[in-house]
């Protein structure tokens, strides 16, 4: 049996540390646009709409911590002092944070970057953290957390910009219109 494949995080401003997530997400939820700029034209019942560019790709998915899991993925025994996630949910928030803060120097005030992977959906997507959102979900008899959802909100950080024919002219894409029948053989 193939083992399960773990999504993760590698963190190239900390040598590359690799967190791996204790319990895959159960769903992603992907979300991108376009901007487009409406134009007011003298007498016209309707605006003209120009492009202007694309929006920012968002990945957004929740991560269920368990105490019993043991600490960033150590294993530590089910005793209660072991059980507290508190160090692994201020990791995660803290991935929204500068890394450092120099006054004047904007290119080192900046959160880590992150690498997200997830099976063949996220390989090596270079993201930033935009948002951390925690919901305490269970607790020992003295109130430390022991389970938790936490809601990560990531932007994807492009370096190329890509067209609807980039798209359509993937591998993928074309094998998929050779099955449906199309014999387009490239776009323009």
């Amino acid at each position: 049996m193939a083992t399960p494949i773990k999504g993760s995080f590698t963190l190239p401003d900390l040598n590359g540390f690799e967190y791996k997530f204790m319990y895959n997400p159960p769903e992603f939820t992907v979300a991108s646009k376009a901007e487009f700029g409406a134009i007011c034209v003298p007498g016209a019942s309707h605006p003209v709409y120009q492009y202007g560019s694309g929006g920012e790709e968002a990945i957004n998915f929740d991560l269920f911590l368990d105490g019993e899991r043991g600490m960033l993925n150590i294993t530590s025994g089910r005793f209660v002092k072991g059980l507290d996630i508190r160090d692994e949910v201020r990791f995660l928030e803290g991935l929204r944070l500068p890394m450092r803060y120099e006054l004047g120097s904007f290119a080192k005030t900046r959160p880590p970057i992150v690498i997200f992977n997830f099976g063949t959906l996220f390989k090596n997507k270079v993201c930033c953290v935009r948002s951390v959102s925690r919901k305490a979900t269970q607790f020992t008899h003295d109130g430390a957390c022991v389970k938790a959802t936490v809601t990560m909100q990531m932007a994807v950080m492009t370096a190329e910009s890509e067209t609807f024919l980039d798209v359509l002219n993937t591998g993928e894409f074309q094998s998929v219109m050779q099955r449906m029948g199309s014999s387009s053989g490239g776009w323009v």
